[in-house]
């Protein structure tokens, strides 16, 4: 919030930069996370359920690679862009 009242007092040109890209960021990147790590959850309290730690951990580092290989397009996405 203080980065869009600081641009805001600036001009209003870089203010809808700033908004645009917070929305970016928080569709591309949060969102998308955000559903990740829920699913997880799920499969984690599953597994645990089970008693099963192994499927616990086994979940936890899917999950890893699987954000990973999603956010890293998304760091250079965002590397990249004006």
């Amino acid at each position: 919030m203080l980065n869009i009242v600081y641009v805001g007092k600036i001009s209003s040109d870089d203010l809808a930069g700033v908004g645009l890209g917070n929305m970016l960021l928080n569709v591309v990147v949060f969102a998308v996370t955000m559903g990740l790590n829920g699913t997880l959850e799920t499969f984690v309290a599953w597994a645990f359920g089970m008693d099963n730690l192994k499927m616990c951990g086994i979940h936890m580092n899917r999950a890893r690679v699987v954000v990973t290989l999603i956010l890293v397009p998304a760091i250079l996405l965002f590397f990249w862009i004006d």
